[in-house]
This record gives structure tokens, C-alpha cells and sequence, in this order.
């Protein structure tokens, strides 16, 4: 179980994350992430988040028993006081699947496709991911002779569409997009 909590108040978050980070081990807790998110790439009007505070215990009486703990009783206040926000989320996992610190927040390598507005392969990519809720950044080069200029040094040459990067790493076009989903590299390669 994840516990996601956004606070207005700095001192308040500061004071709260100190003294949860101090009980959760006794109750199978763990702090995940402190700090402030660097993106969000899919919402709207989505609130800055700069006190954020991502927690995950074993499982949800894990998480009524502290809260209800004299222990946490007692600096409670803290919360009340700085808190904007929170989500309580609860997360069914496959035994093969891993949830890796830091990759909650920074949830995703940046995905970048370059397309045009005619081309059924760049509709096929992008379905791809859709389907599979990745966020990316679209990058039409239809009637754009600088970008596309731009994106054939980027590629040495290349000029075909689409084109498709993960952080830095040039993927290559829909055929290599659908074979590292076929051969589940596409996710190994999001998660790295």
C-alpha cells in the first residue's frame, strides 16, 4: 500500500517526514521518496508538486496500526498542518513484477516519437503506446524542414519517420518499437 501525500507547508512536511521516518520501520513502512517531483507528465491542472512524500507499507492494518499508534498520535498535528493533499493507493502486484524506488515519481524515461501527419507507421507507434498508458512527447515534422533537418544530424542521416527515443536512447522506428514490446525488452528498458 502506497501513501502519497502532498503538503502546502514546509515546515510541517519537514517536521511530519522526519518523525514517520522514524516509526515506520516497527510497523513494516518505508519512506520511498522525500522531496519534490521533478515532472508530471500526464494531468491537468495538477498542482506543484515541491512536499512530496511517498510512503509504502506492508499492507493496509500495517497502516492503521501506526496510525493509530500513540507514537504517531503525537506529532499528528504536523500532517494536519502542512497537508494539501494525500492519495492512499493500493497496489495488487504480480510475483514477477518489481516496484522500484524512484521510479514512482520519475515514473518513466522521457518518450519522444517524431512523426507526420500522413504516416500509418507513426499511428502505429503511437497506438503502441497509448495502449499501454505511456505518456510521451509527440514531435510533428510535417511542413517542418528545420526540425526535420534537425532530427537527421540527431540520427546521423536518418530521415524516416517515426522516430522514437527513451531518455536518450534511439529506439528506432515502429517495426523496433513493436519487437521490444513483443520481447518485453520495451518495458525492461523503461524501468532501467
Amino acid at each position: 500500500m502506497l501513501n502519497l501525500l502532498l503538503f502546502k507547508n514546509q515546515a510541517s512536511y519537514a517536521e511530519y517526514g522526519k518523525r514517520v521516518e522514524a516509526i515506520l520501520p516497527d510497523y513494516d513502512g518505508q519512506i520511498l521518496f522525500r522531496g519534490a517531483v521533478r515532472s508530471v507528465f500526464i494531468g491537468e491542472n495538477v498542482p506543484k508538486f515541491e512536499a512530496v512524500l511517498l510512503v509504502e507499507y506492508a499492507n493496509h492494518t500495517k497502516f492503521l496500526e501506526m496510525t493509530s499508534s500513540d507514537a504517531y498520535l503525537s506529532f499528528h498535528h504536523f500532517r494536519e498542518e502542512g497537508l494539501e493533499s494525500q492519495w492512499l493507493l493500493s497496489l495488487s502486484l504480480s510475483n514477477h513484477t518489481k516496484l522500484h524506488r524512484y521510479k514512482l515519481i520519475d515514473i518513466m524515461k522521457k518518450i519522444e516519437i517524431y512523426t507526420t501527419n500522413t504516416c500509418p507507421f507513426c499511428f502505429a507507434a503511437k497506438d503502441l503506446l497509448t495502449k499501454k498508458n505511456l505518456a510521451f512527447t509527440e514531435v510533428d515534422l510535417s511542413g517542418d524542414a528545420p526540425g526535420r533537418a534537425a532530427l537527421k544530424d540527431r540520427l546521423n542521416g536518418l530521415t524516416s519517420v517515426p522516430q522514437i527515443f527513451i531518455g536518450e536512447a534511439h529506439i528506432g522506428g515502429c517495426d523496433d518499437l513493436y519487437a521490444l514490446e513483443n520481447t518485453g525488452e520495451l518495458d525492461t528498458l523503461l524501468s532501467e
